[in-house]
């Protein structure tokens, strides 16, 4: 009779080897089962992920860090950075208002290559709730060791705006060794 445990260890060791026989294919090396050892333990060292999220952020009319993220890089090589999430917008006048949005490795101030922004025309009546959803990607280059990575966003100074908000934020970093 085979136990529940017994189930569970043959099914966590299915998905190791899925999970390995992945990293094989993804990164060129052959699916040959004498070359697999050789090659897949320089390949799991070639590769990192990082993650961040938060909810729900306050933005002011100063550059702040909305979200960060240290990848520890194995070697000097790029990082793919991707950022997402939504603004909410609130005005209570017909008038216009922006956020701005941008990732990279600043912090507390603006990574201008890879920025993104969002903009309330004025005209676009009184009362009015906005959700504005965004996503920037980056290839950004890193050196070997820690690598600090940041989501960082301003809004509009106008006063009138109720508020401007950053929700549903998600700060994703996937290490490469190469551009190819």
């Amino acid at each position: 009779m085979i136990t529940q445990k017994a189930k569970y260890s043959v099914m966590r060791r299915v998905v190791v080897c899925s999970f390995i026989f992945s990293l094989i294919l993804c990164f060129g090396a052959q699916a040959n089962a004498a070359d697999a050892p050789k090659k897949l333990v320089p390949l799991m060292n070639q590769a990192g992920v990082e993650y961040a999220s938060a909810e729900a952020f306050e933005m002011t009319n100063s550059y702040q860090d909305m979200l960060s993220l240290t990848l520890t890089a194995p070697s000097d090589g790029f990082v793919v950075l991707t950022g997402s999430g939504y603004i909410n917008m609130s005005s209570p006048d017909d008038i216009g208002g922006w956020a701005t949005i941008s990732i990279g490795t600043i912090s507390g101030g603006s990574n201008n290559d890879n920025e993104t922004a969002v903009q309330i025309p004025a005209g676009t009546g009184h009362n009015n709730i906005y959700y504005i959803p965004f996503s920037i990607t980056a290839v950004v280059p890193v050196t070997e060791g820690d690598n600090n990575l940041y989501m960082v966003g301003i809004r509009d100074a106008n006063a009138a705006f109720s508020s401007i908000n950053a929700n549903g934020l998600k700060l994703t970093a996937l290490f490469v060794k190469s551009r190819l």
